[in-house]
């Protein structure tokens, strides 16, 4: 195998991707306990920028609190840890990684040491490791309904980005794939819409937006994005429990996830979706959203804070 070129901040320090490891039987392996996020840096013409990286890291730290895990870096050493191993990789256009797990090996349930070690990436979307990913950017997606259901939030916090909870998200996908789509969308232990594998949902009805409430999924930075832009573009936005007889009657379906900001669904368990293109308040919210990531909309300036300063 070819060794990566990529440079990962660890603990501090620029390691290869190859050297950045945790011991097999380490608690993160054996039990799951991580958590992570997934941010963007994009080119402008005022150089790179991260997107709305302070919410990313309240974010992970409101993930460490759940889980009981003590980050050893405050916020903004966090975000310097991200400038750096985004210069470290010289890439202005961006997919960043930031992992906090518990290293030590262990073999109880509950870890005894309580030291964590912080891990970021930042590599180009379009090459290297992310290059195996089957869907493009620029594609339209298929989606399913799925029978795997979102995880109870009583058992496990599903507001935490905690790598164990994405076994749920894993098996959704799979059952996807095999009916032919790219995108799962579970329904929760009551029946209601959640969210697929790792992508919040959205539905346009009669040029209202809809999408579910936070009782069931994990509030997405890119969904509270278009949430706020649509309510500055006073496109009517609706937060509720949704049934999944919802879908049937939306004349536009997409997904937000990080690293995809809005992407447009063009079929749904095999029935085509309007007339299979990005409908008009998709295109509106998507056009809006690359506007303000390229720096050219001085409302949301304050989601763009610059790489090199």
């Amino acid at each position: 195998m070819k060794k990566s070129n990529n440079r990962v901040w660890l603990d501090g320090r620029i390691v290869s991707l190859d050297g950045a490891t945790v011991p097999i039987f380490s608690h993160a392996v054996g039990r799951g306990s991580a958590i992570f996020e997934v941010m963007t840096c994009h080119a402008t013409p005022a150089g790179p920028m991260l997107f709305r990286p302070q919410a990313y890291i309240r974010r992970l730290r409101n993930s460490a609190r759940l889980v009981g895990m003590k980050l050893p870096y405050a916020s903004d050493e966090l975000l310097q840890a991200i400038k750096t191993a985004v210069k470290a990789n010289n890439v202005s256009k961006a997919i960043i990684k930031i992992i906090a797990l518990w290293p030590a090996v262990e073999f109880e349930v509950l870890p005894s040491d309580p030291k964590l070690s912080v891990a970021i990436i930042a590599f180009n979307p379009e090459e290297g490791i992310y290059r195996s990913r089957r869907i493009k950017f620029d594609e339209l997606l298929v989606a399913s309904t799925v029978a795997i259901r979102k995880l109870d939030p009583r058992t496990v916090p599903v507001e935490a980005k905690v790598a164990a909870n994405y076994l749920n998200a894993m098996l959704a996908r799979r059952e996807a794939l095999k009916k032919g789509a790219d995108v799962p969308i579970m329904l929760d232990v009551h029946g209601y819409l959640s969210e697929g594998a790792t992508e919040s949902l959205f539905l346009v009805h009669k040029g209202k937006l809809f999408t579910p409430r936070l009782d069931n999924i994990l509030p997405g930075i890119t969904r509270d994005s278009v949430l706020k832009i649509a309510r500055r573009l006073k496109i009517p936005s609706i937060e509720k429990r949704l049934m999944p007889e919802k879908l049937k009657s939306a004349d536009e379906i997409f997904f937000t996830t990080s690293p995809m900001k809005i992407w447009p669904a063009s079929h749904l368990n095999g029935r085509r979706i309007g007339n299979g293109l990005p409908g008009p308040i998709t295109t509106t919210l998507r056009s809006a959203l690359a506007k303000i990531i390229r720096g050219d909309d001085p409302s949301f300036s304050h989601w763009l804070v610059p790489v090199c300063v």
